[in-house]
C-alpha cells in the first residue's frame, strides 16, 4: 500500500513540475544592440543665426550620416544641454560611433557664436574614445541615451570650440554600452 501511494505522489509532482516549465517564459537572449534615443550636446550660444547640424556618424566618419539633424541656431540655449530626439537608431553595443556639430554660419566671436564646450588637455576624460581636436586627450561634452536611458557621457567642463561653416566641422567618438 506505501508502495501505491508513493508513485501517485511522484506523478502529481511530475505533472506539476511539467506544468511550471511550461508557464515559464523562454530564457532572454542578450542582445548585441541598444536604441539611441537622445543625444546632448553643451553648448555656449551667443546671438546665433543660421543653423546648427548633429550627426551620427560611424567610426570612419564616413557619410552618408546613420542620422542627422538640423534646427534654427536661435533656438539653442547657452551654458546647457540641448537635447536632440534621434528616432530610436539602431546601434551595436561595443562599437565606436561619431557625434559631429556643425552651423551654417562663419564664427564671429562676440558677435555670432556657437562653442562645443570640452575638457582641456589635462587627462583623459572620456577614454572610450578621441575626438576632433589638436589635442587627443580632449573630450567634448555629450551625452547619449538608449531607450531614454542614460548610457554614454563626458560632463567635464573647462574649454570650448567653435562651430562655423567650412573648416569648423567637430567630432567626438563614443561606444554605446546600454
Amino acid at each position: 500500500m506505501k508502495n501505491k501511494s508513493s508513485k501517485g505522489l511522484t506523478g502529481i509532482v511530475l505533472i506539476l513540475a511539467i506544468g511550471l516549465l511550461a508557464s515559464c517564459p523562454p530564457p532572454k537572449t542578450p542582445s548585441n544592440t541598444v536604441a539611441l534615443t537622445r543625444i546632448d550636446l553643451y553648448l555656449y550660444v551667443f546671438n546665433a543665426t543660421g543653423t546648427f547640424t548633429i550627426e551620427l556618424r560611424d567610426s570612419s566618419g564616413d557619410t552618408p550620416a546613420i542620422w542627422s539633424g538640423t534646427v534654427d541656431a536661435n533656438t539653442l540655449t547657452s551654458n546647457t544641454w540641448n537635447a536632440f530626439i534621434v528616432p530610436a537608431v539602431s546601434l551595436t553595443k561595443g562599437a565606436t560611433y561619431r557625434i559631429y556639430a556643425t552651423r551654417s554660419d562663419v564664427h564671429n566671436p562676440g558677435v555670432n557664436e556657437i562653442d562645443w564646450e570640452s575638457s582641456n588637455s589635462v587627462g583623459d576624460e572620456y577614454p572610450p574614445g578621441v575626438c576632433s581636436t589638436p589635442n587627443a586627450e580632449q573630450d567634448f561634452m555629450f551625452r547619449t541615451y538608449n531607450d531614454d536611458v542614460l548610457d554614454q557621457q563626458m560632463t567635464t567642463i573647462e574649454t570650448g570650440y567653435a562651430l562655423s561653416s567650412g573648416d569648423f566641422l567637430w567630432w567626438q567618438e563614443f561606444v554605446p554600452e546600454g
